[in-house]
């Protein structure tokens, strides 16, 4: 038995063993593009948060706010997993969402006056409170149903901030084929908690409102930035508008920001339309011819007001935070960091230090899929601030069932990681797999060391050594120069960039975004197909069949190396399955065709008879012997004969993203979709609502854990968690 007396200096060793490694892991992250290699320990992240994703770090980060009050005190607002909360200036970071209506979160504005009070946006959920620092939340009234609430701003006059100011779009519609997007300013004046709609019939059009600016001289003068109509002014705290365009080069503004130590007005345009600002309250603006050759796409404008002469503004955009010193119509503007990201916001700490230039030292930035970032030598460099902080997309999940504590899991817009310990710790894998939009990964059955990824845009890898190494398994899934792009959804470098963005941030945004890019983007050289499924062959593993989009389905004798085409040589492959026990073992799901089956992967039949016509078949499961379950845009359905007519089951009106078969109990089957969990309890015939503790309802993939009863479900944005179902 161990001597007690020498416990404690044991301890201290480990303790100083394990500081000292994650802490030159951390130096090391640092340089190789602050995405490489992160340790987590169990004794220092211990959790009862409800809500608690494991695993994996990082991901995207709408919004950051720092406490006025307390600069140490931080709030980053997720786009899947609610609100995180930090009160050492970011070194680590708490989960604070009880009560949130909505994973998804777009703004947060705290008190002035006392710090206890927050507002924050819950998507589709219009204001969310909380009056005790984020502990708990409540949502508030008089908000359109299905609202979205861009901007959210406290008057800025000590004793009157209890009245607000927000930003909201409502639901789009459509009448006679012509869409509409309506949108207002909505106002409180009790501290957020019930809001009226101040723009109707007083000279604001009936628009999306991104943002607000009250002027801290006066603030009765407020300032929107409207979709497609510009920016708007009142002088008189909301009672009547005007519309102030002249010299706007583009009405899509998404942000607006008073400058009142310059006497400016600082908007950031869309449309790759860049920055423009006006000197005499919004009657002119000036373009900055520069931000407008870059194209760029301006989603916040920001005065270090620390930082007084020259004017200093800074851009957060679709390719990272520029600075503008001193901006004139022919000045220019440089990046300073995350170039080639996109950039939601960056949170200024203008009650901390400053540099011997006056700049503001302390920044924070949120971005897409890559988490948060703190500068404390005034934007000179950044480092990751996101321990703890989880609202990854997990695409793909795989668990080697020889040992479950060897897992990996693709997380769109950041490549693939690894675990070796159960989730404890994940290492990135993109040292030679340069691709960070992963659909697909699985291992060669039974030599689980043999790992492939189908990528977005890159085509297919492959690793021999457990993910290690990579190389290419591309050879016949080339497209030559000038091969026409057979699917909107496949290859384009812009939707593996946006694709996953700008359809929640705006539902028309994606559509204008691609609209001017066609011609750019309907051909291209040298690219690969957009992989989103993978399958072997039941007995002889060398033979593969990859699923597509636009190219139908390609095969492969030689384990992937090289691939052939098909007689299905075109269509969007979503899913696919194979049951070994069937005639024609080959199943695959697809978009508008339905579920199409093969005897030798080569030829395929449809076996559509009672689908919806045009189905779009997310996914596939074999429930046994030829009885299968189809999960679709709209509901699931199952057949009990694949030459017979597949029935509908329940889910209606529901997108199923997964369906898993229980592996010791095949009446047991469960369904991850877009509104949460289903269970059957009788192979797919009835289907039920699954309560979990997961606060994202958004489920993309359901996978079994090998020897327990226990799932990981990958969510869109609320990371990666475990589930257990109850007896």
């Amino acid at each position: 038995m161990m001597n007690k007396t020498k416990m404690p200096l044991l301890i201290c060793i480990i303790f100083l063993v394990i500081f000292l490694s994650f802490s030159s892991n951390q130096s090391a992250n640092a340089q190789e593009d602050k995405e490489d290699t992160f340790y987590y320990f169990p004794i220092f992240n211990y959790h009862t948060d409800p809500y608690y994703a494991f695993g994996l770090d990082g991901g995207t980060v709408e919004g950051v706010v720092i406490d006025p009050n307390f600069s140490n005190t931080i709030y980053a607002g997720t786009w899947g997993n609610g609100i995180y909360k930090s009160i050492d200036g970011g070194e680590t970071w708490i989960h604070k969402s009880d009560g949130l209506e909505s994973a998804y979160i777009y703004e947060i504005a705290i008190d002035p006056d006392n710090s206890n009070n927050i507002l924050v946006s819950a998507y589709e959920h219009g204001v969310n409170r909380s009056t005790d620092g984020g502990e708990t939340w409540e949502s508030t009234s008089g908000m359109p149903e299905g609202s979205v609430v861009y901007s959210i701003d406290y008057r800025p006059v000590v004793g009157e901030t209890n009245i607000i100011y927000a930003a909201i779009r409502e639901p789009t519609y459509t009448v006679s084929g012509v869409s509409y997007y309506p949108g207002g300013v909505y106002k409180s004046i009790d501290g957020g908690g019930n809001w009226v709609d101040i723009t109707i019939n007083n000279g604001i059009v009936d628009d999306y409102v991104y943002d607000l600016a009250i002027d801290p001289t006066n603030p009765d003068i407020i300032y929107t930035a409207m979709h497609r109509t510009g920016i708007y002014k009142t002088v008189n705290g909301g009672e009547s508008w005007t519309a102030k365009n002249s010299g706007l080069v583009d009405l899509d503004v998404r942000s607006i920001e008073v400058d009142s130590i310059h006497g400016r007005v600082n908007a950031g345009l869309w449309d790759a339309s860049g920055f423009t600002y006006s000197i005499n309250g919004g009657n002119n603006w000036v373009s900055v011819s520069s931000t407008n050759n870059q194209n760029l796409y301006v989603y916040e404008v920001q005065v270090d007001p620390n930082h007084v002469n020259p004017n200093s503004v800074y851009l957060t955009t679709a390719t990272g935070v520029y600075l503008c010193e001193n901006p004139s119509a022919s000045s220019q503007c440089q990046v300073i960091e995350h170039e080639g990201k996109f950039v939601f916001d960056l949170a200024l700490d203008i009650n901390g230090t400053t540099n011997g230039s006056g700049y503001t030292n302390n920044l924070y930035t949120g971005l897409q899929h890559n988490g948060l970032f703190k500068s404390t030598n005034a934007g000179i460099s950044f480092e990751p601030k996101y321990e703890g902080l989880r609202a990854n997309i997990i695409n793909s999940i795989i668990v080697n069932p020889s040992d479950p504590n060897i897992q990996c899991l693709s997380s769109s817009g950041r490549g693939l990681f690894k675990s070796s310990d159960g989730g404890v710790s994940w290492s990135f894998l993109n040292y030679v797999l340069s691709s960070k939009f992963i659909n697909e990964i699985a291992f060669r059955p039974a030599a689980y060391n043999v790992i492939y990824a189908g990528t977005q845009s890159d085509g297919l890898f492959i690793s021999n050594d457990a993910g290690q190494n990579w190389f290419s398994g591309n050879g016949g899934l080339g497209r030559s120069a000038g091969e026409e792009i057979r699917s909107q959804d496949e290859g384009s470098e812009i939707n593996a960039q946006y694709g996953d963005l700008y359809d929640w941030m705006d539902p028309v945004d994606l559509e204008d975004l691609l609209a001017p890019t066609q011609a750019m983007i309907g051909t291209r050289a040298s690219s690969y197909y957009n992989i989103n499924t993978i399958g072997f062959d039941p007995s002889l593993a060398q033979n593969m069949f990859i699923g597509t989009n636009g190219y139908g389905v390609l095969q492969s004798v030689d384990y992937g190396m090289t691939w052939l085409g098909t007689q299905l040589s075109s269509g969007n492959v979503l899913d696919s399955i194979v049951d070994s026990s069937a005639t024609a073992p080959y199943l695959i799901g697809m978009v508008d065709s339905g579920v199409k089956v093969s005897i030798n992967r080569n030829s395929w039949e449809n076996k559509n008879s009672g689908l919806q016509s045009s189905a779009d078949v997310t996914a596939l499961e074999v429930v046994s012997g030829n009885v299968y379950l189809a999960g679709t845009e709209d509901g699931i359905y199952k057949t009990t004969d694949i030459n017979g007519p597949w029935t509908f089951k329940g889910l209606d009106n529901m997108k199923v993203t997964d369906i898993q078969v229980n592996p010791s109990d095949s009446s047991i089957v469960w369904a991850t979709a877009t509104q949460g969990l289903y269970k059957s309890s009788d192979s797919g015939e009835t289907w039920s609502f699954s309560p979990t503790d997961i606060l994202n309802q958004n489920m993309l993939t359901i996978v079994p854990i090998p020897g327990s009863t226990s799932y990981y479900i990958g969510t869109s944005g609320g990371g990666i968690h475990t589930f257990t179902p109850t007896p």
